[in-house]
């Protein structure tokens, strides 16, 4: 709403302010959907200066044909203005489809691939769940494009690879996309050990140089890349045949579509108008968590209506409970001063004896919040509270580390990561993790998607950081 003063102000009988209010009701006049107090300083007044204002209002259906906007003195009579706003030409959104119930079915065994090599991938489990064998006869069983949205640690990986194997038994390469370069890398690396051990077949890491990558294309059945690198690989398809090869496109985490990634847009847009184009079939699978708007992103990468899979959030194999704890500390290092005893309370309480991870915004807040947790550890009388390794394994460990600060915090079973660290000294604190050698790591939120642990509990300490984009 934009409001401009249309009177003379007299400070002798405006004073310094004027208070004003905003009503919204409905056809009517009988229903005030919104009511706000809005205070018209002289200064601004004075100066002509146009206001706005930003507020929300209930739409119902059937689509009222208007509502009224009054905006009334609070002190002089018959200062009114009304406003009627008319809804004629508005166009409202789709509604959101219903998600995708879980269905109550028995466990499919990993036997029902039928592929006693492909079999051997999955030496840790059985039988797949519950949402792994809900979608698997449309992965594997047929060659339709998929789109997955399922909680975290549901599953989903292993759903592609579903698709990856009904492939790999025909021929034809597989391109898998990821937005962050730790999870490439991540992928990469499993399934590198995985199908090649297994299958027998090559997996290849695009580098960014077009001449190495062409040849990784080449040799490769299954290629994983960042947006940006099949950006430099496929913009000329035309001429390179081997772009052209590919029958299966694999888009993860696609939910971050949002987070400006418009190379990742643009690659699958490309990819769809190159199989137009050539008049062939490329599948496209989309793995992602729960959004609202499935359908929407479904039907851009070509998938139909009944091919589309979007569980709830709460559709997950191990439950997850939430809870969050406000700080009303307006500064940030009085914030997160305050943060530091709660931290170690809500550890030792919900995750007395079991793995926990500690998120914070930047490197610096990581050896704070590692340092305040022996402190608070030793002033509790339990200063070896989170270790459960002898001394002399752990220090084969720390003497490789050349951090004296990690050394120390180790000493009494908590460690931290951050960017700057090496990479033998990420590897040495995340294995000390894994083996539960150390019960407490703390982590700066940038590196969420290069670590491949798990934990009973994980708190994230404040969720502000700063951005350079917009700081």
């Amino acid at each position: 709403l934009t409001l401009t003063p249309n009177f003379t102000w007299d400070p002798k009988i405006h004073g310094a302010a004027e208070n004003f209010w905003i009503i919204v009701e409905d056809v009517n006049s009988e229903v005030i959907l919104h009511s706000e107090s809005f205070l018209l300083k002289q200064k601004l007044a004075m100066a002509g200066e146009e206001h706005f204002v930003t507020f929300y209002v209930p739409m119902m259906e059937p689509l009222p044909p208007q509502y009224f906007i009054n905006v009334v003195s609070d002190r002089w009579l018959q200062c009114k203005m009304v406003t009627p706003i008319r809804f004629k030409n508005v166009i409202l959104p789709e509604k959101y489809p219903p998600t995708t119930e879980l269905l109550d079915m028995l466990p499919l065994p990993i036997s029902a691939l039928k592929w006693p090599e492909a079999e051997k991938m999955y030496p840790k489990f059985k039988v797949f769940n519950a949402i792994q064998t809900q979608i698997f006869t449309t992965f594997y069983g047929t060659d339709d494009s998929v789109f997955l949205g399922a909680p975290t640690s549901s599953g989903k990986t292993i759903c592609a690879e579903f698709a990856l194997l009904r492939l790999l038994k025909t021929g034809g390469k597989a391109i898998y996309v990821a937005p962050k370069e730790d999870l490439v890398s991540q992928r990469f690396g499993d399934w590198a050990a995985r199908f090649g051990e297994c299958l027998d077949k090559k997996v290849g890491v695009l580098t960014g140089h077009p001449q190495s990558d062409l040849k990784t294309l080449e040799k490769s059945d299954i290629v994983c890349s960042s947006p940006e690198n099949w950006d430099i690989i496929s913009r000329k398809w035309k001429q390179r045949k081997l772009v052209q090869q590919v029958k299966l496109f694999i888009v993860d985490e696609v939910h971050l579509l949002t987070e400006g990634n418009s190379v990742l847009e643009v690659i699958v847009s490309r990819m769809r108008h190159m199989a137009s184009h050539l008049e062939k079939h490329i599948r496209f699978v989309g793995l992602g968590t729960s959004i609202a708007n499935s359908r929407d992103v479904a039907g851009w990468m070509g998938v139909s209506t009944k091919d589309c899979f979007n569980f709830l959030p709460d559709a997950r194999p191990v439950s997850l409970e939430v809870a969050i704890q406000g700080f009303d500390q307006y500064h940030r290092a009085a914030r997160l001063l305050a943060m530091a005893k709660p931290t170690y309370n809500t550890i030792k309480q919900l995750s007395f004896d079991k793995p926990a991870l500690v998120f914070v915004p930047d490197r610096k807040q990581a050896k704070i919040a590692a340092l305040d947790l022996v402190t608070n550890a030793t002033m509790d009388g339990h200063e070896k509270r989170f270790l459960s390794i002898g001394e002399e394994d752990l220090n084969r460990y720390s003497a490789q580390l050349r951090e004296k600060t990690l050394k120390y915090c180790l000493e009494y079973g908590v460690g931290f990561l951050h960017e700057g660290m090496m990479k033998v000294e990420k590897e040495i604190v995340e294995k000390l993790f894994a083996v539960g050698a150390i019960q407490v790591l703390v982590v700066t939120h940038s590196l969420c998607w290069s670590l491949s642990v798990h934990a009973h509990m994980v708190v994230i300490v404040d969720t502000q950081r700063y951005d350079g984009r917009e700081h």
